[in-house]
């Protein structure tokens, strides 16, 4: 559960025993939620909240939350976010996914790779500012980001050596301003093993309550000037200007409580339309294509440790958000809240048709609903694009990702070669010919029988006439074939001046789908657009 909340903070006893529920900006608080929170029994003031609690509270990798918690630098976040780092640090003979790792003190722990820790040093709402710029401008992602970004850049001038970022929430109608400090020493201290954190595997994930050790501790490193810097055997602990104190009290029933996290979204205010595209177009072919791939590298896992070493972080990615959208499509069935959404809606719309102004809502409506059910078999299909061949089928990807580089990259043979064959290693360091071969196979079988044919790249043609519609001696001919089968036939390549990129049959596939793909985003494209117009003019 990646975006899950993991700070409770226990304020102050309470008598009113309610939960509000949704999601509230720090930006915001001042001006929006004081009242109510005073009212449910917050003592400190919101201002705290904002410009000194927060900068304890922090972004994992910007996908998760940690907290401080020493004056040392040390940190707490979940096991589930700290996963992918230590199986990075992991190996046949120090393997911390199954023994689990508890460093006896500090020249013990041990340096992460690709983990950044981001502290936010200034949060301000600056929607009027934005919102006077977006008067006029089309309505379309391209051209408001633009418009955005023109406005961070200023900021970026005001703030040198922060990363700073405007967040932009409601469909572009509220912006907010983030000023972030990053950190990238970060060390493990202690985790579990795998089989306590996650004890309960993906049964327990997504549920409550939850019987699994999920946490880690980590800790922050700066130099000895205080800079914020890469892994140096010389740097010491970061001494944060805000931590968590944890309470060895404990709580009573009634105490005020909240949580505080990154990152937040929220679909609440989805029309039954966008619920039900949602439950029909874009989870089912994640869903089949995730289920399929996981039970091949299951089996794999569960047969040599190596690969579960390799395949520990992809498998749990996928399988995490996968659950995720199994348990969305059965609530919206069990609790029927397309049906429900809808006669909201319905009853708002009666509520508009003596208000010349309002009627406008109505063609709002129902232009989304065109929308949506006229580019759903080309959503489906972008979605099983996106499975298969963007999270699936790793060969593909790769070429997707970097391989088509490598015209320029042979002709060029400077910084950019040193810079591809980096990114090679790190590609092929956890991936397996075998695995990937056999996922291959099964997720093309899942394209080919649930896709029409004229949504399907030009290569299943020629798989349907010359292999007589044998998928298995197809993707075994291509892995056979092709040099981005493996490391060791890629870099090979890559110094042979005869070799023509071009000619090989991954190569080939990749292009064939890009181009299929491309083609069915120009469908869709124009399409959307008029449904995001509807569905922003609605939103406000």
């Amino acid at each position: 559960m990646k975006k899950i909340i993991i700070l409770l903070l226990l304020v102050c006893p309470v008598l009113m025993l309610r939960a509000d529920e949704g999601m509230w900006l720090l930006s915001r608080l001042k001006q929006h939620n004081e009242a109510q929170m005073k009212k449910l029994g917050l003592k400190i003031p919101v201002e705290y909240i904002v410009d000194s609690l927060s900068q304890a509270i922090i972004s994992y990798n910007g996908s998760g939350t940690a907290s401080f918690i020493s004056k040392d630098g040390l940190l707490l976040t979940n096991y589930h976010c700290a996963y992918a780092a230590i199986q990075q640090s992991s190996s046949d003979e120090h393997n911390y996914i199954r023994d689990g790792f508890w460093a006896m003190n500090q020249g013990e722990e041990i340096p992460l790779k690709g983990v950044d820790i981001s502290i936010n040093r200034v949060i301000k709402d600056i929607s009027e500012e934005v919102n006077a710029k977006l008067v006029g401008v089309k309505p379309e992602y391209s051209t408001r980001f633009r418009v955005v970004n023109g406005i961070a850049e200023k900021y970026r001038e005001q703030y040198p050596g922060m990363k700073v970022t405007v967040k932009s929430y409601r469909d572009y109608t509220l912006h907010v301003l983030y000023v972030t400090q990053s950190f990238q020493d970060v060390r493990l201290v202690g985790a579990p093993p795998f089989a306590i954190a996650k004890f309960g595997g993906e049964t327990d994930n997504w549920t409550w309550p939850r019987h699994g050790c999920d946490f880690a501790f980590l800790r922050v490193y700066v130099s000895k000037d205080g800079k914020a810097t890469g892994y140096h055997a010389d740097n010491v602990p970061y001494h944060p200007e805000v931590y968590l104190k944890v309470s060895a009290e404990g709580y009573e029933k009634g105490d005020y409580a909240m949580s505080i996290g990154y990152p937040g979204f929220t679909e609440r205010d989805a029309t039954s339309m966008l619920i039900w595209e949602r439950q029909n177009v874009l989870n089912p072919p994640l869903i089949k294509v995730r289920t399929a791939r996981q039970e091949i590298l299951q089996k794999f896992m569960r047969e040599d440790e190596s690969l579960r070493i390799k395949y520990a972080e992809k498998f749990a990615s996928s399988a995490n958000y996968c659950k995720n959208s199994i348990g969305v499509n059965q609530w919206i069935e069990d609790l029927d809240v397309c049906k429900k959404k809808a006669e909201q809606e319905r009853e708002f719309l009666n509520s508009c048709e003596n208000d010349s102004v309002r009627q406008a809502y109505t063609g709002m409506l129902q232009t989304m609903e065109k929308g949506i059910k006229e580019t759903a078999r080309y959503r489906l299909a972008q979605g099983y694009y996106v499975e298969v061949f963007g999270e699936g089928c790793e060969m593909i990807s790769f070429i997707s990702g970097f391989g088509r580089s490598i015209p320029y990259v042979r002709k060029e043979r400077g910084e950019s070669m040193k810079n591809f064959v980096v990114n090679t290693k790190m590609q092929y360091k956890d991936y397996s010919e075998k695995v990937d071969r056999a996922v291959t196979k099964a997720l093309l079988k899942i394209m080919q029988n649930d896709l029409e044919a004229d949504l399907l790249p030009e290569f299943f043609t020629t798989l349907k006439t010359e292999y007589k519609g044998d998928i298995d001696r197809f993707v075994d001919n291509m892995y056979d074939q092709s040099v981005f089968a493996n490391e060791e036939r890629l870099l090979a390549a890559l110094n042979d001046p005869k070799w023509n990129v071009e000619n090989d049959i991954a190569y080939q596939v990749e292009a064939q789908m890009e181009k299929k793909r491309k083609e069915i985003f120009a469908l869709v494209s124009k399409k959307l657009d008029v449904v995001r117009k509807a569905q922003y003019q609605y939103n406000k």
